[in-house]
């Protein structure tokens, strides 16, 4: 389970810094016992004498490095980018930055207080839980089989080349039908009645996929064969709707290939909650209150 882009406007990466700040301090002022880094503690810069840990420029060399990684994927760029002097030294900017305006923050006495120090405690837990997930998931095994039986599932998409007739009340859309059913020409009947848009094109809305459809129009059209019309009016907020289905043709699969590193994600992140719900359930819950 790749883990999503940081977001880089400045708040979210001070956010981000203040988490990792708080997990690898020396001098926490926290209730909560944190784990003290074993190695990365030497110092890559100092502020005001207080040093910025390695270990903290090297997360965020690799949160940059993802952040690079996914933008050239969304370009198409197949190379991984690789940070230049300039990276380097803006990430360093950042974080002398950051502490001095921690710094800051701390001479004005901000951050003790105990609504901070729980959320502070639910950040560092929720990272705990990100990285325990995304190293379980790096573990899972998604073999051929499974991802052949999972798109041979896939639902198959169709479009319908429709035709309707709006009508302002149930009663003139009745009407409509009673008159289809006598063998009237759909065409001529929408330019003559219908209120929407298309009446003067016949009513047609050339080709369309269900899910482009309201709700009510759409079950019905999914059931419906080219050549028929519906029998019973539709309503939505345009109207009274009496639709007429004219072809119907299934859209072409995406090829295996195409889909397979999507599918492999998609059961990855089942069988992870299926050890997250398997978790939950076997942990002795007690709810003191709410």
């Amino acid at each position: 389970m790749p883990h999503r882009p940081i977001p880089t406007p400045i708040i979210h990466r001070l956010l981000l810094l203040a988490s990792l700040a708080a997990v690898t301090a020396c001098s926490s002022e926290a209730s909560l016992p944190q784990a003290l880094p074993r190695s990365g503690n030497e110092p890559v810069a100092t502020v005001n004498g207080r040093p910025i840990p390695r270990g903290v420029f090297e997360v965020m060399l690799g949160v940059t490095r993802q952040e690079k990684a996914s933008e050239a994927e969304a370009t198409g760029q197949t190379a991984q980018p690789e940070l230049t002097e300039a990276d380097h030294q803006a990430i360093l900017d950042r974080l002398i930055t950051l502490e001095a305006v921690v710094q800051e923050a701390a001479k004005q006495g901000f951050g003790t207080d105990d609504a901070f120090l729980h959320e502070l405690a639910l950040q560092r837990d929720t990272l705990i839980a990100q990285r325990f997930l995304a190293e379980a998931s790096k573990k899972i095994e998604i073999d051929d089989a499974a991802i052949a039986e999972y798109y041979a599932q896939l639902p198959k998409h169709f479009e319908y080349d429709l035709r309707q007739i709006v009508t302002a009340d149930e009663a003139s859309a009745r009407a409509v039908i009673a008159k289809l059913k006598d063998g009237a020409d759909f065409a001529q009947l929408a330019s003559e009645m219908s209120q929407a848009p298309e009446a003067a094109n016949g009513g047609s809305l050339g080709w369309l996929m269900a899910e482009q459809l309201p709700t009510t129009i759409a079950d019905a059209v999914r059931a419906m064969q080219a050549g028929t019309f519906t029998d019973q009016p539709l309503q939505t907020p345009q109207g009274w709707h009496v639709v007429r289905v004219e072809g119907v043709r299934q859209l072409e699969q995406v090829p295996l290939e195409t889909a397979r590193a999507w599918i492999e994600g998609e059961l990855r992140n089942q069988k992870i909650q299926q050890m997250i719900d398997q978790m939950r359930a076997s942990a002795k819950v007690e709810i003191l209150a709410n």
